[in-house]
């Protein structure tokens, strides 16, 4: 039946220039970096070490790169990451954890590109949100990233645990701008097509109602 989001609500033509220009001086972003966004919990199993190894490399071929993770810690899980880990990969000066947030059409408005290199996933919501924020995504090649990313539509797919490829993806996409600008416009058709949660929940009642039906 799939899942679904408020796409009125992630919706960059919402947000204006002087909005997304305050919430970059707010985190410390710098005027004119690229931002690499995260968003989900700051656990192994959700790609975090592969993004920060994909993160080193692309500092030494993007000097204005930043990476925002939102999400909160999960302290209580034994492959728990904190920013800690960020410095341990020499990369900790140009990471913003910022934690759990309620602004986050503001967050995505500031991403270059989203990506979550999860290493397993049921539906997710981020690239979602990130896709109807028309912010291309990169993803790990397994179930459920793949029903929301098309490979070369709205994103990219890497093979799991691969942080070279991960960051050759990301790079791609910074280096690209009019073609990551055409998957961002391709994101936001496929989330109004796919992702908007009205259609979701109508089609989750017309399933109940079959069902209903059948069992008279």
């Amino acid at each position: 039946l799939g899942n679904g989001i408020d796409v009125y609500r992630f919706d960059p033509d919402v947000l204006s220039p002087e909005e997304i220009h305050q919430k970059r001086a707010e985190l410390g972003v710098p005027l004119g970096a690229k931002v690499v966004g995260f968003v989900g919990r700051l656990v192994r199993e959700k790609g975090i070490l592969e993004l920060l190894t994909a993160g080193r490399i692309a500092r030494g071929q993007v000097s204005n790169v930043h990476f925002i993770f939102v999400g909160p810690l999960d302290s209580d899980k034994p492959d728990a990451v904190t920013p800690d880990t960020a410095h341990e990969y020499e990369i900790g000066d140009i990471c913003h954890f910022l934690g759990m947030r309620q602004d986050m059409p503001e967050l995505y408005a500031l991403m270059d590109v989203f990506v979550l290199p999860s290493h397993r996933e049921g539906f997710p919501r981020a690239p979602m949100e990130a896709s109807a924020m028309k912010i291309p995504c990169v993803v790990t090649d397994i179930r459920g990233c793949r029903e929301v990313v098309k490979e070369g539509q709205n994103g990219l797919l890497v093979p799991l645990g691969d942080a070279g490829e991960l960051a050759s993806a990301i790079l791609y996409v910074l280096h690209n701008k009019e073609w990551a600008k055409k998957m961002g416009e391709a994101g936001r058709k496929i989330a109004l097509e796919r992702f908007d949660e009205r259609k979701v929940f109508e089609k989750v009642k017309s399933e109940y109602s079959r069902l209903l039906r059948m069992k008279g």
